[in-house]
């Protein structure tokens, strides 16, 4: 690669972002749309082009949330047109969006306009080593086993019907084995025919090496499927599932919710494997019960039966087991939640010295989630037995029945049907154990139904994209988490214009918190309306909505990484200027110029590199970033000694856009335009700080303050 070639792409993007005119965006849309059909993604196109302030990542941005699929930027290895990456958007050095179509003898260059070319060592130099790839997204309504299956099949289509056709080709030779025994000893041997017997041997060694070469071909193919499906149905289930609504993570733990996403894992390998390897066994169970049918067919009839008298036991065996396959699963869901709460609460475990307590806890779950193994266990061990045992009796009845049989069965056919049965009987055990393996994931999928049932935010409507000035209104909200408890909020409503500064104080335990999940979405009301600019939440594109709002939760924690992938994020177009800015906004600046690393300094949000002040100060840095139409912080001054929340107070006073303060410490509002008090389900006592401060109701905050 050439130094051109190491240019950074999104330096690229932003200077052609600053140049291109309508036709340019035109060919960078033609390129996205040949890479999507070739990824089995349907494009939505936004409704307004030609926009020369937009770079090219901004509008793959806006074409990925339009069409609700996911990109990331790659690095393209050395000689990366050899291998199979999928399709690729990617750029030429001379700034031409252009797509990378994977063929089956390598990939083609497109150009919107201009023909496809294969791509070589020397029309590879032309383009940067830095391209995107796009993930095929989920369904986002409710979707089965049978959608996971389509997805796979999309992704891995050639793949599959080749493995297909080797293991129909397969299947065949494999009956070149019984039927060249058989020719062997009723005609070469009999007839000492030394030329006959060469001819069956050549044959036999044709065959092994004929097989050898597509049971190659077959592991490659099912490594592919397992390589492809596995990466991008993982991609697509985490897509789908940071897309649900909030309320479905409060139905489970974090740990059982974790090991049941994790969990659809074991469905994708294990339908596959089972599938592919159920029909690889079904065709030569197939081909040789033809054989067996033409040679004996009493005989074939009889075997059936037994067959299916072995198998309805074994499938007895199976659905018994699924009892205790139902609470492992169960049990090893609970047992993961109790393991993350131990390792998040290992401090307070410690000195409480409460070590041998948790220790036992998880004894506890650890042995009743091996109990149920070990008696599921017991069920398999016991059905192999069986299976062993039927085996034998098969091959008993097959040699009882012929010693009963007259003469005219000679040693060559009594010997190619021997060999065509064992192949079946072997293929027959192969079948059904992938069978029973596919039967026993059912507790599997009943524990991940939840995530195959739950339906994403704003699946069932186009939902209208509001560029958002800066003003919100509750009106008459009223909200309570379940039927049988008392409302939260009551009659509850205020309202902000834009650019004002609203702040809202209440004790913990008021609904503060609640009322912040009211206005991102996170619940819906029973009763009133939430309006950003006068539109109604509910008709609003939410994802769109919480791009234009810097939000701090009270739960809001630091990512591990720099403090420059903390405040603009990964794979981002913002730039470090732009963390510069928010830094300097959020009076973190200079705490960061004075780090040996700047802006590079690695932290976690446990890590002892920054403190609780300035911890704070990051993630209104990161809020305040993306430029903002509104600021929203819930208890973001919680850790702070009395000069930094003055820094940071007269920075949130010092902005321009909209500002809503939820907090507790009544001194941080003094400059705030309005303040309402939480109280009982309702604001109280609207008014500015001045005319507040002597009232009983905001005497309390300052008492709490004081003690």
């Amino acid at each position: 690669m050439t130094d051109r070639n190491r240019l950074d792409i999104s330096d690229i993007l932003v200077l052609l972002g600053n140049q291109e005119a309508e036709t340019a965006q035109h060919d960078f849309l033609a390129a996205c749309t040949i890479v999507a059909n070739s990824a089995n993604i349907k494009l939505k196109m936004p409704t307004q082009t030609g926009d020369e302030s937009k770079t090219r990542l901004d509008l793959l941005s806006e074409i990925a949330n339009l069409s609700q699929f996911r990109f990331r930027e790659i690095q393209l290895p050395e000689e990366w047109w050899k291998y199979d990456n999928g399709p690729l958007l990617a750029f030429t050095v001379d700034g031409n969006a252009c797509a990378l179509i994977p063929t089956g003898k390598g990939y083609q260059l497109h150009i919107p306009g201009q023909e496809a070319l294969a791509i070589g060592k020397k029309n590879a130099a032309t383009v940067l080593n830095q391209a995107f790839y796009f993930y095929k997204p989920l369904a986002g309504g409710k979707i089965g086993v049978k959608d996971v299956l389509q997805y796979i099949y999309q992704q891995s289509g050639s793949d599959l019907k080749r493995l297909l056709l080797v293991q129909l080709v397969l299947a065949a030779l494999a009956l070149i084995i019984p039927l060249g025994t058989g020719y062997l000893f009723s005609v070469a041997v009999p007839f000492a025919d030394t030329s006959a017997v060469a001819q069956v041997i050549i044959a036999f060694i044709i065959n092994a090496f004929i097989t050898a070469s597509l049971q190659l071909v077959e592991i490659i193919s099912l490594f592919r499927i397992k390589l492809k499906a596995n990466g991008n149905i993982q991609a697509a289930i985490w897509d789908r599932v940071l897309r649900f609504p909030a309320h479905f993570f409060s139905r489970f733990q974090i740990g059982d919710l974790s090991n049941r996403i994790s969990s659809i894992d074991i469905i994708q390998q294990e339908l596959t494997l089972s599938l592919l390897v159920s029909l690889s066994n079904s065709l030569v169970f197939f081909f040789s019960l033809i054989l067996l049918c033409y040679l004996l067919p009493v005989f074939s009839l009889l075997l059936i039966l037994f067959l299916v008298i072995a198998s309805a036991i074994s499938f007895f065996i199976t659905l018994k087991q699924l009892r205790f396959l139902r609470g492992y699963f169960h049990v090893s869901g609970e047992n993961q939640s109790l393991l993350l709460q131990i390792f998040t609460s290992i401090n307070k475990i410690r000195c409480a010295h409460r070590e041998e307590l948790i220790l036992n806890l998880w004894l506890r779950k650890y042995i009743e989630k091996m109990i149920l193994f070990f008696k599921s266990s017991k069920l398999t061990v016991i059905d192999k037995i069986i299976n062993l045992i039927f085996s034998l009796l098969s091959t008993f009845f097959l040699y009882l029945f012929v010693v009963n049989m007259d003469s005219s069965l000679n040693l060559g056919l009594f010997i190619l049907y021997n060999a065509a049965f064992s192949q079946l009987f072997i293929a027959f055990i192969g079948l059904w154990n992938s069978i029973n393996q596919m039967v026993r994931i059912i507790p599997v999928f009943e524990r991940t139904k939840p995530v195959f049932q739950a339906e994403t935010e704003n699946y069932r409507k186009e939902n209208s994209k509001l560029n958002l000035k800066g003003s919100l209104e509750l009106r008459d909200i009223q909200f309570k988490y379940s039927k049988n408890e008392d409302a939260i909020c009551n009659d509850l409503s205020f309202k902000m214009e834009q650019g004002e500064y609203v702040g809202i104080l209440g004790k913990s335990g008021v609904g503060k918190s609640t009322l912040l999940r009211l206005l991102l979405g996170f619940e819906k009301p029973q009763k009133g309306q939430v309006l950003f600019d006068d539109m109604e939440l509910c008709r609003l594109n939410l994802q769109h909505l919480r791009s234009q709002l810097g939000v701090i939760l009270q739960t809001s924690a630091l990512m591990p990484g720099s403090i420059l992938s903390n405040i603009i994020g990964i794979n981002s177009c913002l730039t470090e200027e732009d963390a510069w800015q928010a830094a300097r906004l959020a009076n973190i600046a200079s705490d960061i110029e004075k780090m040996p690393m700047g802006m590079r300094t690695v932290i976690t949000d446990r890590s002892g590199a920054v403190s609780l002040g300035q911890r704070q100060r990051i993630l209104i840095a990161r809020a305040l970033a993306k430029k903002p139409r509104i600021l929203i912080l819930d208890e973001a001054m919680s850790g702070m000694d009395d000069q930094t929340l003055s820094l940071l107070k007269n920075c949130v006073e010092s902005l321009s856009i909209s500002r809503l303060v939820i907090t507790h410490r009544p001194e941080f509002l003094s400059g705030a335009n309005t303040i309402y008090i939480l109280e009982k389900g309702k604001l109280h006592n609207a008014g500015r700080f001045e005319e507040l401060c002597n009232t009983q109701a905001f005497n309390k905050f300052r008492v709490l303050k004081a003690s």
